[in-house]
């Protein structure tokens, strides 16, 4: 009763139930109204009347039953699934009880409701209460009302007994039904290669369809250059930006077979207006999706606008993607930084659950991040949160650079044989950014890179700097402008698992190396450094190399960053100045 009142999850739950693509046909929700939270009293813990009160925004049939009444809590039940499947719509049971030791048989409830609790102790049980009604009733007697319970006490103790004799084992997550052929993914799995290449062929079919739309359909115009475009890159005259490449990466698989589901605020258009996944008549408002018409006898594409809600919307998504590994599932937000409304989602069920579980999921989560002047609220989907979440092998945190990148990591998502679950700093400078491209063949013939090298001759690097996401494009900028010739820009796109191979390999191939450089945009508390920094450290020493990590990038804050668009811009300058100083080229 107290969490139903209080927990906001649950009123938006309510809202998504009508929502398209959210809908289930009816929730039957059940309070078991114990008249008190633990220790708070009903007056301290909610304002309505009853419980159930939250019910109330959608006109939700409310059935009040007492729980000392076996068969109208039966009745209940029965009239909810009934009404369920008339209507599919939601019902809520409120059974009003009681709690007879309080929050657990360890408590003393009599600390913080004494009347309640005197009252409470010298009440008959429910056993009592109805075995009384039915031998009143005739329907049976005293000695048949012993032995049932004696029966029952019996083979109770009984499981205890045997239990205590021979303890339950855990058994192992059985890969049947959706799961059959995957198995448990563990940490050296995941740092293998996976082919993710896909004929061209498809690619410009798929291409060419996002471009076109039906007869008779009026696209608004100034979406008609964006078509246009759209069917120059399928065709290879121009090259993919990061909006066409998603769509590429979806389309794809929809034509080898794997239906994909993305969802989130204003993820239709995109908060940037970058993706497009459906076009409206401006003369009729009618959607059209063209990745619906995809391999669209076998597959389904599924992209839905979401309620303003991070919680019950990530949770439902959660609940998608452990039921079934067949579908791509994503959830996006609309800037990274409010995945912090679902943080009791990410913690307790995305990056624990197989291992408290054994519970697995290939969920994607697409969270916009980057420092571009707009705010503290703006700026930061909290990397380091979900890296100090990280161990062993439960999930992947990137930080992509460029659209083959991306596609490539959401195909390779559905080829491995196991699922888990994958966070994505996306950009938002990079959706339009002239040197964030990739071209056709990219896409068709190349494979994720979790470390990409530098291209500059290695003889001349005396000064490395590893950086991960859009701040590569700005140190590029930087160094091309100063012909900075002896340093070396290598990304890491896959900042978890740490790919401690490909990073060595890097590492050992500049023969004059003197100086290591860890370059973020985020401040030295948040970002990547902080987990980073050992991984780097225990590598040096494994492999005998002199080097010292020096960080560039903003101090330490308790806010990710700055309110005023100018001293952002004094702060992105010091860090790129910082990059070269005492560099010579």
């Amino acid at each position: 009763d107290a969490a139903f009142a209080a927990q906001g999850v649950n009123l938006e739950t309510f809202q998504m139930s009508q929502v398209k693509g959210y809908t289930v046909g009816g929730t039957i929700h059940i309070v078991v109204d114990n008249q008190v939270g633990f220790t708070t009293t009903p007056e301290n813990g909610r304002s309505s009347h009853y419980a159930s009160d939250t019910a109330k925004v959608l006109a939700t049939p409310v059935v009040h039953v007492n729980g000392d009444d076996a068969e109208s809590c039966v009745r209940a039940m029965d009239i909810a699934l009934r009404f369920r499947q008339e209507w599919g719509r939601d019902l809520v049971i409120n059974m009003i009880c009681y709690r007879r030791f309080g929050h657990n048989e360890g408590d003393e409830p009599a600390f913080t409701q004494p009347l309640m609790y005197d009252i409470i102790k010298k009440h008959p049980t429910l056993r009592e209460i109805y075995g009384k009604q039915l031998i009143r009733e005739n329907v049976i007697d005293q000695k048949v009302y012993d032995d049932l319970f004696q029966e029952r006490m019996d083979a109770l103790q009984k499981v205890f007994e045997d239990t205590k004799k021979n303890p339950p084992k855990i058994q192992p997550f059985k890969f049947e039904g959706f799961w059959k052929g995957l198995h448990k993914g563990n940490l050296e799995e995941m740092l293998k290669p996976v082919n993710t290449k896909i004929d061209a062929k498809v690619l410009t079919d798929v291409g060419t369809r996002l471009g076109e739309v039906p007869n008779g359909f009026t696209p608004h115009p100034k979406l008609l250059k964006l078509l246009e475009n759209r069917k120059n890159m399928a065709q290879g005259k121009e090259p993919i930006d990061w909006g066409m490449g998603e769509l590429l990466a979806y389309g794809s698989l929809l034509s080898e077979g794997t239906s994909v589901r993305l969802t989130g605020q204003d993820c239709v258009r995109g908060t940037f207006t970058h993706r497009h996944a459906g076009l409206y008549d401006v003369k009729t408002n009618e959607l059209y999706v063209a990745l619906d018409h995809v391999n669209e006898d076998k597959v389904e594409f599924c992209v839905y606008d979401s309620i303003l809600s991070e919680y019950a919307v990530l949770g439902y998504e959660y609940g998608n993607a452990i039921s079934d590994p067949t579908f791509l599932i994503l959830w996006e937000a609309q800037f990274g930084d409010f995945n912090n409304g679902a943080q009791i989602i990410i913690d307790q069920f995305l990056a624990s659950g197989e291992s408290k579980w054994q519970q697995m999921n290939g969920m994607v989560l697409l969270l916009p991040h980057g420092y571009e002047g707009q705010g503290p609220e703006h700026s930061s989907a909290r990397m380091e949160r979900f890296l100090q979440l990280c161990a062993h092998s439960n999930m992947q945190v990137m930080n992509l650079t460029t659209p083959a990148q991306n596609f490539h990591a959401l195909r390779r998502q559905m080829k491995r044989e196991f699922r888990k679950p994958m966070v994505v700093m996306s950009p938002k400078k990079l959706l339009r950014h002239p040197r964030a491209v990739s071209s056709l063949e990219e896409l068709a013939n190349g494979a994720f890179q979790e470390v990409i090298p530098d291209t500059l001759d290695k003889a001349k690097i005396d000064t490395l700097v590893f950086v991960s996401g859009k701040l590569y494009y700005d140190l590029l900028e930087e160094r091309e402008k100063n012909k900075k010739d002896n340093v070396a820009l290598v990304r890491l796109e896959q900042v978890f698992p740490f790919p401690t191979k490909q990073v060595a390999e890097v590492l050992k191939s500049y023969p004059k190396l003197k100086n290591f450089i860890w370059a973020q945009e985020e401040p030295k508390n948040m970002g990547a450094y902080q987990h980073v920094y050992f991984k780097f450290i225990d590598l040096f020493a494994k492999e005998g190399l002199k080097l010292d990590i020096r960080y560039v990038g903003r101090m330490e804050r308790s806010s990710p960053a700055t309110g005023s668009v100018y001293r952002h811009q004094v702060e992105q300058n010091d860090i790129i100045q910082g990059c070269f100083k005492g560099s010579q080229s």
